[in-house]
């Protein structure tokens, strides 16, 4: 990107931008975004879609929809923080308002800022979408006594926020505003891993402590609350920021080996491949061997000769 671009679109978006996750947010968010204004539910069966109708979320707004399914009600659910606002919902919204309603949410936000680091695609800028932590994380820190430690389990060489809530992740994008194509060039998280690793620090060094025992704790109850939707959070907010705030149609992601030769990773901890394979999938990206249409024909090249002729070079998501 160029930083223009990236300036232009920091801006445009507040400082922060509030981001509520109750679970399974996802499922009718990206049903809406497929799905016709009205659909025979014996039409989703038969479709791509079908995968959703079992969903957590979805399943109860099926069940009330009298056999024809409504995108506004779909909708109004994935947007249940604000449903009210869309007015006309019927009995299939309400359905699901109710289920998502006495779920547990999290009030995670989003911050942004620009990276022009290494590990970049086209070795140009890239726009970070940083996930800051819900607000009850403050209280762990205090219960496990671990202010004094919030710098060990962040990277300064990373693109995390120096001020405010904690970065539990970032995104980085490549956003072409002219196509309306974006590239997810990495999505990733500090925080959990490197409290472990201050935890087994501990274990070698002071195996008795209470520093240990509070380490241990604190690490405990970051598993239980953040460790299984951390990824899914981040790829759905990022998701709803291109679509909604710059209308982008089509969303790229790398594929792990042509990613890492294309970004120039050839030495150290490669990046966890289920943050490139499992994730992508779970949010209907399809594998092919079409590229960005920002990328130049180096670009091409490198990511071909990265893969066998038949294997695919890129995940796609297209709206």
């Amino acid at each position: 990107m160029k930083l223009q671009d990236i300036s232009m679109i920091r801006q445009i978006l507040p400082q922060e931008m509030p981001f509520p996750y109750f679970p399974d947010r996802q499922s009718p968010w990206l049903l809406c975004q497929s799905m016709q204004a009205e659909m025979p539910i014996s039409d989703l069966k038969q479709s791509e879609l079908s995968r959703f109708l079992m969903r957590p979320l979805v399943q109860p707004i099926v069940a009330s929809c009298g056999g024809v399914l409504r995108r506004h009600d779909v909708m109004a659910v994935a947007h249940a923080d604000r449903a009210m606002r869309l007015g006309a919902l019927g009995p299939a919204a309400t359905r699901g308002l109710e289920v998502a309603y006495q779920s547990d949410w999290l009030d995670f936000c989003l911050s942004f800022d620009i990276w022009s680091g290494e590990q970049t695609t086209r070795k140009a800028h890239n726009l970070v979408v940083q996930l800051g932590f819900p607000s009850e994380h403050a209280a762990l820190l205090w219960q496990f006594e671990q202010r004094a430690e919030v710098g060990a389990y962040q990277s300064s060489l990373h693109p995390v926020r120096r001020h405010g809530r904690p970065t539990l992740a970032w995104c980085r994008l490549d956003l072409d505003l002219q196509s309306g194509h974006c590239l997810i060039e990495e999505i990733q998280s500090d925080w959990l891993r490197f409290v472990g690793r201050a935890r087994r620090r501990l274990q070698h060094r002071a195996p008795r402590s209470r520093a240990l025992r509070l380490t241990s704790d604190y690490e405990q109850s970051l598993q239980q609350r953040y460790a299984k939707i951390w990824a899914d959070v981040m790829m759905l907010s990022v998701l709803m920021l291109l679509r909604d705030e710059f209308a982008v149609r089509d969303v790229w992601m790398h594929q792990p080996e042509p990613g890492a030769k294309l970004k120039g990773i050839t030495w150290g901890r490669l990046p966890p491949r289920s943050i490139y394979t499992r994730l992508p999938r779970a949010f209907g990206f399809q594998q092919t061997r079409e590229m960005p249409p920002m990328l130049g024909s180096k670009h091409r090249s490198t990511a071909r000769r990265a893969v066998k002729e038949d294997q695919s070079i890129f995940w796609r998501l297209h709206f």
